[in-house]
């Protein structure tokens, strides 16, 4: 089958409940194969080549944009804007399967793979989805979705006592081990030697990234700090402090966002470091999962049995769902709201402009977290990781047997999740 498809990304959360106890782009290169003589600084010229040549990627004005150069020593030319590169004298999208990705030196198409779809994963061609009773174990575009059988999961890492919230960014997982010896960790997610990149950080929770630094809270008793530490490694640094709790992460451009459960709040505050703000205080404690798009908070109280949402910058709370049967998990989508019902056993959506709230699936066996791709909506239960489409339809398991499944995030081609009771962060195909 020849299909081709832009991979767009979607925010994943995770929770745990009490009962336990941000794609990287491809920026184009600053130099690359030129065609004709480089153009100055204010013209964004390409590095010089041959004459008559397609003018290649130069570092002039407007921040490194790509420059189409003219033939036979013609200096400058076209300016390609960020995203997109040269391609047969014309400037395309580096996200386009079409011209071979963010790949400078080839413009050919992308290989379609067998019984699947190929689209832009982290600026490479890959596989972004397979088609109905087929599956991409080994990752390999070539071979294309080779398995006509579910994968079985791949053991990333092992060997934290109580791996607990995580995150993922194009390369790597990320997560927090609350017990024992407590940290933050990462590992490649095609897998290798597990890199701790904070220790002594006992009751470490929601976890979260951004383009250079994860962010995490720590929740001791009635205390919380909110810490930072560059991705790839480096002295950690505090966020903020103070009273109450810190569970769940989310962050944007400038700001963390976090829900404290012990004083009923959800908390913003710089990323850079400052004083805390409350955005929204509760009735009750129990805020607990979170999740954000451009504007707005979406959050689940599982003491007062709502789903709720703010704005960024604070003001009045609308509950969106109430009479939930503690809810945990969050996450949304440009339309709609999906969470878990710990106790109620239930994954549930309504429209983040509100509205009636209704089951996704049922007797589901204490869900915990929750992540979505464009299509689908992925959770954990009390032994497996399980999946339904958004629009409705029957669940199915991703993964089953397995020892306390508590948090998972989605990429393109596989879930990644941690296991609480089995010490370890494991990866399947979704």
């Amino acid at each position: 089958m020849s299909r081709h498809a832009v991979l767009s990304g979607a925010l994943p959360l995770g929770a745990l409940s009490l009962l336990l106890a941000c794609a990287t782009g491809s920026d184009p290169p600053a130099d690359g194969p030129g065609g004709g003589s480089a153009g100055g600084a204010d013209d964004g010229g390409g590095a010089g080549g041959s004459d008559g040549g397609t003018g290649g990627v130069g570092t002039g004005g407007g921040g490194g944009q790509i420059s189409v150069g003219g033939g036979g020593g013609a200096g400058g030319g076209e300016v390609c804007d960020p995203g997109t590169k040269s391609c047969d004298g014309e400037c395309v999208p580096t996200d386009d399967p079409a011209f071979g990705c963010a790949v400078i030196a080839s413009c050919d198409p992308c290989p379609s793979p067998a019984n699947g779809d190929v689209g832009c994963i982290a600026g490479a061609c890959g596989i972004v989805s397979c088609d109905p009773g087929f599956y991409d174990c080994d990752s390999v575009l070539a071979n294309g979705c080779e398995s006509s059988v579910s994968c079985a999961p791949v053991v990333l890492a092992s060997g934290t006592t109580s791996p607990s919230y995580l995150s993922i960014d194009a390369d790597t997982v990320y997560w927090s081990d609350q017990t024992g010896n407590g940290g933050i960790w990462k590992v490649a997610k095609t897998g290798g030697a597990k890199i701790a990149l904070a220790s002594d950080q006992l009751g470490a929770r929601g976890t979260a990234v951004d383009a250079t630094h994860l962010y995490w809270g720590n929740s001791g008793f009635l205390t919380y700090e909110v810490r930072s530490v560059p991705k790839l490694g480096g002295a950690s640094f505090s966020v903020a402090a103070g009273s109450g709790s810190a569970f769940q992460i989310a962050l944007d451009d400038d700001f963390v966002f976090a829900t404290d459960y012990n004083l009923g709040s959800v908390l913003s505050m710089p990323k850079t470091g400052g004083a805390a703000s409350a955005l929204a205080t509760e009735p009750a404690y129990g805020p607990q999962g979170l999740a954000i798009d451009d504007t707005s908070i979406y959050f689940a109280n599982y003491a007062a049995g709502t789903v709720s949402t703010v704005a960024k910058t604070g003001g009045a709370v609308t509950v969106l769902s109430s009479g939930e049967n503690y809810p945990l998990g969050v996450v949304v989508d440009d339309t709609n709201v999906f969470w878990t019902n710990y106790y109620g056993e239930t994954i549930r959506r309504v429209p983040k402009s509100g509205g009636l709230a209704t089951d996704l699936a049922t007797a589901q066996s204490t869900p915990l977290d929750i992540a979505a791709d464009l299509d689908h909506v992925y959770w954990t239960t009390g032994d497996a990781i399980m999946k339904a489409p958004k629009i409705g339809g029957a669940a199915t398991a991703v993964a089953s047997g397995l020892a306390m499944p508590t948090s998972l995030q989605v990429d393109a081609t596989h879930v990644f999740f941690t296991t609480f009771q089995g010490g370890q962060v494991m990866k399947v195909a979704k």
